[in-house]
């Protein structure tokens, strides 16, 4: 019975050195263990339940899921060290079995090299202590001490000649002649390395001889990686800094291996070198291996985003979390390198006046007015909300003051115009003035006296109180008066009629356009219904002619007039003489225009009131 029970004994020792990873792990148990450190089952073992639970996204359903696999190979969660000897027949104490050895006293990787579990302590211990500097080695393996006889951490590392990186660095750097070392702290192993022609000429030597330098300094710094020692703090600090992490953090965390060098920060640099290598980007570190990587997952998560913008806390936690060792540098990291924006608990690709007020109508959760969307979003001048709401496909107006996302309407409102178009084409090709000054009022809270201007130009016809879509035929036998009748018309030498426009500052600051009198434009040939984009006489630039077929006020838009005007250096306040044609538009100052007559100051005025404007359309 003794001997059957020793052969289990051997067949469970004999899954401790195996590999944790080799059993299968669900997704989340596995990213735990990785972020823990842990790579073999003897590493597992030593960890009791109650400390498990603890770890970041570790649960009661992680826990189940380990104990069941421990329990199939005969082990189980909080094995001692006692325990564990005890399972694999080795001896109490470890003098014994390094006294045994045939291990010279003066290797460095003695103690290893006799008994190789024990770099699996000493790793715990070194994690352990990066974290806390005073803890025991008691607290460190996770059992219960003897009382009186547990020991600091940095005790009992003492006692088996256990060195800090801090420590070794220094060592080779002692090994290292005078150049050497100035080459070291000035490019090898500093934050802010010089060039090789920097360090040429500040040195008076060659580029090739600090290359050849730097590759002799370089080899004897690999020697630190033989030692055991050496890959057991690597081993800690690497699982400890993650993947990305600010410069003061990853310092902070190393402090304790390499505070023991004269050079500490060039002994950080050499530390971060051999661990990623990791590469400094401004205040953060990064993973050679995971620059390419995090590029792709932030366009990944970019594409992602919502129409405002707007990405889910689940899509940032998926994608990063496991680049990063805590939210708060993750989050420092979308604001300061990505320019992610965080909005009141939100992340969104970036911040912007539009971003905000998308995001304001979103919270209002209903249709809603300039103003009240305005308050929201924190902005002063409610009327540019207008136009950032006409960039979105996805934004249309409930009616004439709402606006609302499209899904939250079942009827956009069109403008008038468009909702007169759309009641003619339902009609057949007509439609009843007296429906249209009831219907669309009440439900788009319009006035009908803005229906009846827009019934009065040229687009439409109304005859015996109904409406249709004026013919091409008809557009093109209408007259829109005599040009010398325009307040700001200007005849010129040659004959052709231009207008004199007052530049004002928003036509050079924010895009405006002017206006051309109807009566003029029709006089120089253009056309209702034109959109055209027309040269500019001895420029590069063009202008836009839009003569709208709704146009109330009977004047044709100028527009892209900024650039040539800047060009021309006309400045807000001045005029400009301005000649249109569908070929070409000549612009002068009103010094160099060759002018014949300037009438301006025109009895008539191309305003017409309502009552005018009714008597157009109710005529017989």
């Amino acid at each position: 019975m003794a001997d059957q029970r020793k052969q289990l004994d051997k067949q469970c020792a004999a899954y401790l050195d195996a590999n944790i990873y080799e059993f299968p792990l669900s997704v989340r148990v596995s990213h735990c263990f990785t972020r823990m450190g842990l790579e073999s089952v003897r590493d597992l073992v030593r960890y009791s339940e109650s400390v498990l639970l603890k770890e970041r996204n570790f649960g009661r359903t992680s826990l189940s899921e380990v104990k069941q696999l421990l329990e199939k190979v005969g082990l189980r969660l909080g094995m001692s060290d006692d325990d564990i000897c005890a399972l694999e027949s080795k001896p109490d104490k470890i003098e014994e079995v390094i006294s045994s050895s045939g291990v010279t006293q003066d290797d460095p990787n003695r103690i290893y090299l006799t008994i190789p579990w024990f770099a699996s302590v000493a790793y715990k211990l070194v994690l352990q202590y990066i974290n806390n500097q005073y803890s025991s080695v008691a607290e460190a393996l996770n059992v219960n001490p003897i009382v009186g006889y547990d020991s600091k951490i940095i005790d009992a590392l003492k006692s088996i000649g256990f060195r800090f990186f801090g420590e070794i660095y220094d060592e080779v750097l002692k090994s290292l002649s005078d150049r050497q070392n100035d080459i070291v702290s000035n490019r090898l192993h500093s934050r802010h390395p010089k060039s090789l022609e920097e360090l040429a000429q500040l040195f008076h030597i060659t580029r090739e001889r600090v290359r050849q330098l730097e590759e002799k300094a370089e080899h004897q710094f690999l020697h630190i990686l033989t030692g055991i020692t050496t890959k057991i703090q690597l081993k800690a600090i690497n699982g400890l800094l993650g993947k990305i992490v600010l410069y003061e953090t990853a310092r902070g965390i190393s402090n304790p291996l390499i505070c023991s060098s004269a050079h500490p920060d060039q002994a950080f640099m050499a530390l971060i070198t051999f661990v990623g290598p990791f590469e400094i980007n401004g205040d953060w570190i990064l993973r050679n291996d995971t620059i390419d990587n995090v590029h792709q997952l932030i366009d990944k998560m970019r594409k992602e985003s919502d129409r405002l913008g707007r990405i889910s806390s689940e899509t940032i936690d998926n994608t990063l979390d496991s680049f990063f060792q805590s939210k708060k540098e993750r989050d420092k990291y979308l604001e300061d390198q990505l320019h992610f924006s965080n909005i009141d608990g939100e992340w969104f690709v970036r911040d912007s006046r539009q971003i905000r007020i998308l995001l304001a109508l979103d919270k209002i959760g209903r249709p809603a007015t300039q103003e009240e969307i305005a308050i929201v979003a924190g902005l002063d001048d409610p009327s540019r909300i207008n136009a950032q709401f006409h960039r979105y496909d996805f934004i249309c107006r409930a009616d004439k003051y709402r606006y609302a996302f499209i899904e939250w309407v079942d009827d956009p409102y069109d403008g008038i115009v468009g909702e007169i178009e759309q009641r003619i084409e339902e009609g057949g090709g007509i439609a009843s003035v007296d429906n249209l000054l009831e219907e669309i009022p009440n439900r788009f809270n319009v006035s009908k006296t803005s229906i009846i201007a827009y019934l009065s130009t040229p687009m439409f016809v109304v005859i015996d109180g109904f409406v249709r879509l004026a013919s091409q035929e008809e557009l093109d036998a209408i007259w829109f008066g005599d040009p010398r009748d325009a307040s700001n018309g200007v005849l010129l030498v040659d004959g052709s009629w231009a207008v004199r426009i007052h530049i004002e500052k928003r036509f050079i600051d924010r895009g405006y356009s002017a206006a051309i009198p109807c009566s003029i434009a029709a006089e120089c040939g253009l056309r209702v219904g034109d959109s055209i984009t027309v040269p500019v006489e001895n420029s590069n630039h063009c202008v836009s002619l839009i003569w709208r077929l709704t146009t109330i006020n009977r004047t044709v838009d100028l527009g892209r007039l900024s650039p040539i005007l800047i060009e021309l250096n006309i400045k807000p306040g001045d005029d400009i003489i301005v000649a249109p044609s569908r070929d070409l538009v000549r612009i002068y100052s009103v010094v160099d225009a060759p002018i014949c007559t300037n009438k301006i100051g025109s009895a008539k005025d191309n305003f017409r009131n309502v009552d005018q404007i009714l008597k157009d359309i109710f005529k017989k």
